[in-house]
């Protein structure tokens, strides 16, 4: 596998760090403080409906990563429960 398609593997996790790093720069700079829970909530829920588009049995970074239906599994559960806290935040 090409490095792309490994990178395309991994996107619902390349997304949310992204979504992070915006979620802290907005926060550094004092501004969308009432937005912030919601933009992370409504992040991780997209990256939730994204997790099955990749959800394949897959093998990727020679071996180091393995995307399989337990992984898929707590991908899904870890991110909706990232969404209730920043609701509930």
């Amino acid at each position: 596998m090409t490095t792309l398609q490994n990178a395309a593997a991994i996107a619902p996790e390349l997304g949310l760090a992204l979504l992070a790093l915006v979620v802290m720069m907005l926060d550094a700079l004092g501004r969308g403080r009432r937005v912030i829970p919601w933009l992370t909530a409504g992040g991780a829920l997209a990256a939730v409906a994204a997790v099955p588009l990749f959800a394949e049995g897959k093998v990727i970074f020679s071996g180091a990563l393995v995307i399989d239906p337990l992984a898929v599994f707590f991908k899904v559960f870890s991110l909706l429960a990232v969404g209730l806290v920043a609701l509930l935040s």
